[in-house]
């Protein structure tokens, strides 16, 4: 079995760079990551957002790209958040093309770089968003992250409503009380 080629290249995607030319084909792939995850973001928004942070001197996302023949591979999706008065930064996207491989000085990279800005900008916290429990596994067992204690759920306004409908019977009582 052949080896898969290894990426050469790691780049921050930014205005202050030079690799601004990289944006738009690191949008293709954000944008193609958001649809094959079936991300809730909405893409223009998100686009929107990300050339704020391109232009801005102070960024609140951070797009790193992997580069093959000067081609992108990979790519990594950092944003800087504050929920009220809690600021962390977020792995929010991780993806290379399945005929490449990242080594690790890359990995490391994009890690060593979220402690540093960390660091720089008084991070409480550093979060990977995991596509899966194996992704989520290699995040605790090699970097040493935590299981987040909260869990989030989701559903359409909708949906609640219709469910909130169907536990009112029509004598107007909750299934709890009934």
């Amino acid at each position: 079995m052949e080896d898969k080629p290894v990426l050469e290249e790691l780049h921050i995607v930014h205005h202050s760079t030079d690799f601004r030319h990289l944006l738009l084909p690191a949008w293709e792939r954000i944008k193609n990551f958001c649809n094959k995850y079936e991300s809730d973001a909405d893409q223009a928004i998100f686009f929107e957002e990300i050339c704020k942070s391109y232009w801005s001197d102070s960024p609140t996302i951070v797009v790193y790209v992997g580069l093959l023949d000067d081609e992108v591979k990979a790519h990594a999706v950092v944003t800087i958040d504050n929920y009220y008065g809690h600021i962390s930064l977020n792995l929010l996207q991780y993806w290379r093309d399945e005929d490449v491989r990242v080594p690790q000085w890359i990995k490391e990279r994009v890690v060593y770089d979220m402690m540093q800005m960390g660091k720089d900008l008084g991070v409480d916290k550093l979060r990977v968003w995991a596509r899966n429990e194996d992704v989520a596994n290699f995040f605790v067992d090699y970097y040493g992250f935590e299981r987040d204690k909260k869990i989030i759920l989701n559903t359409s306004l909708a949906g609640f409503a219709n469910r909130l409908a169907e536990l009112t019977s029509s004598k107007g009582e909750t299934k709890e009380e009934a």
